[in-house]
Parts: structure tokens; C-alpha cells; sequence
């Protein structure tokens, strides 16, 4: 309901929009209203996503987060060119705790940083990483 009525609010301009951004508009929409839009709070999601290794190089991997992972996954495959799966989902009561494990792990393995949010490692390794991390931040006990 929230998001049909921000989509179809008169103040904005979405007559005039192509399809494509009036389907990003959409995206736009629901996200906003249904996935807290980048809120503090609410719980939030570390995840890891893995590609299919391109010959014998290590696959990318991208370390992230998100209120709905699953969500996220179908807006990532839309503009990657290989499969893309979830392989790692660790839930946080709030959005900031999953961000701080998110920038330590960034921080942590920045040499290995393809580009973005994407890494050159191996999964078990970006799993580690990441348990890593949140053992370091004192998080252990509300990580799910």
C-alpha cells in the first residue's frame, strides 16, 4: 500500500519517465517503504554472495548487507553476467552492528578488493572473515 501510493504520488515526476527508470523508480519504491530504506534500525543481514570461478582464478565473492538478502541477490543478478548465489546469511538486531562487521571485514581484506563490495577469495575463506570480524567487534553472542 505505502509503496503504490509513493509510486503514484502527483508531486512526483514519474509520467515522464522511460521504462527503465520507471522500473528503477519502482525498485526505488519498495525499497524504501518495505525494506526500511537504509534504516538503523530493524534487523539487517551480513551477507556473502558467490560467483562461478572464470577458469582457474578465484571467484568473486561480494561481502555485504542488507535488511532482505534475498532482495538484494535479485537486483545483484540483474547486472551480473555470471551466476550469482547466496552462500553466507548472518542476521544482526540492528543495522548498524551488521555495518560494523561489514567495514572491518572491507578493511580487513581491502588487498584483495576486486572492486566495490567485490573480493578475490574463496568462500570458506570470506566465511571466516567475516566470523572473524564479528568475533573481534564482541558480536558473537547476537549474530544469528
Amino acid at each position: 500500500e505505502m509503496a503504490k501510493a509513493l509510486h503514484e504520488a502527483p508531486w512526483l515526476p514519474t509520467a515522464g519517465l522511460d521504462r527503465t527508470h520507471h522500473a528503477q523508480w519502482s525498485v526505488l519504491c519498495v525499497w524504501l517503504c518495505c525494506c526500511g530504506g537504509g534504516a538503523v534500525s530493524g534487523p539487517c543481514y551480513v551477507y556473502i554472495m558467490v560467483t562461478e570461478p572464470d577458469d582457474d582464478n578465484i571467484p568473486p565473492i561480494k561481502v555485504g548487507i542488507s535488511a532482505n538478502p534475498s532482495l538484494r541477490l535479485i537486483e545483484i543478478k540483474t547486472g551480473c553476467p555470471y551466476p550469482v548465489w547466496i552462500s553466507t546469511e548472518v542476521a544482526f538486531p540492528t543495522r548498524r552492528q551488521a555495518l560494523s562487521v561489514e567495514q572491518s571485514f572491507h578493511a580487513k581484506y581491502s588487498g584483495a578488493r576486486l572492486a566495490g563490495e567485490w573480493f578475490a577469495l574463496f568462500d570458506q575463506e570470506a566465511h571466516q572473515g567475516v566470523w572473524n570480524c564479528i568475533e573481534a567487534l564482541g558480536l558473537a553472542e547476537v549474530a544469528q
